[in-house]
């Protein structure tokens, strides 16, 4: 009963949590892959014109952390030396200017459109790293939010706390779609701008990017499915009417483990006297037995003479069977006897006792 309000696998508030934990799951997968953008194209069409002295790949993906070609580097050192080559590319420039007189007219003449190039891949991908930190740092508030609102859902009260759950969930799943919307939108700016200085692969979305959509939605899904299936509760809950109602279930639970614990206490009563009637009965059972054999027996001392069974004993020996037996009587302890009793035991008057 303690446990009555608490979320339980035959209500449907749970598969609401449960696919709020697979868009959470999800997300978290695709925050460390480097599947957000590809290309499949790389260097392959220009090995067919030129000679590359440089390293060639045939395919490139970007993620979040780092970007992969035909070795993976994190964004801060793509960036840092795409800019220290437009830096070089600046001063190789004004030297060339200088050797044709400053006569540097057309982008093909004083190294202009590659140290163009440069300067604007420099620009795009300080804002890629910028974007992708952004997308990183609040997609790990968002995945915060959303746990918090699952462990909040299955441990209190839905009719108490539902909305505060599903809230926080909904805002968590708004602010991941909202971070997807962002990188689709400033990634795809970024590589176009570089696209119009140069020849430069266009990079798709990839797989982990639409792992971090789907798990958005998957996420603002069951926390509206969540949101609906709680809100009449919610809505119908008074506090001070659940107050009393906990006060007096707790006065019933009191009273029903008071009367379990008397019921307890009068079979524990029960049962010992019950076993003190089984003893005063054995015992009085024992004092009749005595008291029949001893109503048995000749008055003072019974006497039994050393003969043979046969003899004029044998009656007795067959009446008595636990008191006398075999050829002769079992002398327990000695009486005191009288001088008719001498004559009969020449031993001294010693009369064995039964």
């Amino acid at each position: 009963k303690k446990y009555q309000n608490y979320i339980k696998p035959d209500q449907p508030h749970l598969w609401a949590l449960v696919c709020v934990f697979v868009g959470l799951l999800l997300v978290m997968i695709s925050l460390f892959t480097t599947r957000w953008r590809t290309e499949n194209v790389g260097t392959t069409q220009l090995e067919k014109v030129w000679v590359s002295s440089y390293s060639t790949w045939e395919t490139r993906s970007y993620g979040l952390f780092q970007v992969s070609g035909t070795f993976r580097q994190a964004w801060t050192t793509l960036s840092r030396t795409t800019c220290d080559m437009r830096d070089i590319s600046v001063v190789s420039q004004g030297v060339a200017g200088i050797a044709n007189g400053f006569d540097c007219s057309g982008s093909e003449v004083c190294m202009q459109g590659y140290t163009n190039h440069l300067t604007v891949r420099c620009d795009e991908y300080e804002k890629l790293y910028v974007v992708s930190l952004c997308v990183m740092l609040f997609s790990f508030m968002g995945m915060i939010m959303i746990l918090g609102s699952l462990l909040c859902g299955c441990q209190c009260k839905t009719r108490e706390y539902g909305v505060c759950v599903a809230g926080t969930n909904i805002f968590g799943s708004v602010l991941l779609l909202l971070m997807n919307v962002v990188y689709a939108g400033v990634s795809d700016t970024a590589f176009k701008n570089i696209m119009d200085t140069a020849w430069f692969p266009y990079p798709s979305l990839g797989w982990s990017y639409y792992c971090h959509l789907f798990g958005a939605l998957f996420a603002l899904l069951g926390g509206l499915v969540f949101l609906a299936l709680t809100y009449h509760e919610v809505n119908a809950y008074d506090k001070a009417a659940d107050k009393v109602e906990q006060r007096e279930n707790r006065l019933v639970d009191k009273k029903v483990e008071l009367a379990r614990a008397q019921h307890a206490q009068q079979q524990a009563q029960m049962q010992g006297a019950m076993m003190q009637q089984q003893q005063a009965a054995m015992m009085q059972q024992q004092q009749m037995q005595q008291a029949a054999m001893m109503q048995g027996q000749p008055q003072g001392a019974y006497i039994a003479t050393y003969q043979q069974p046969g003899g004029m004993m044998a009656a007795q020996n067959a009446q008595y069977p636990q008191v006398v037996g075999g050829p002769g009587p079992t002398a327990i302890g000695a009486t005191h006897a009288t001088m008719q009793d001498g004559a009969a035991y020449p031993q001294g008057g010693a009369i064995p006792k039964y």
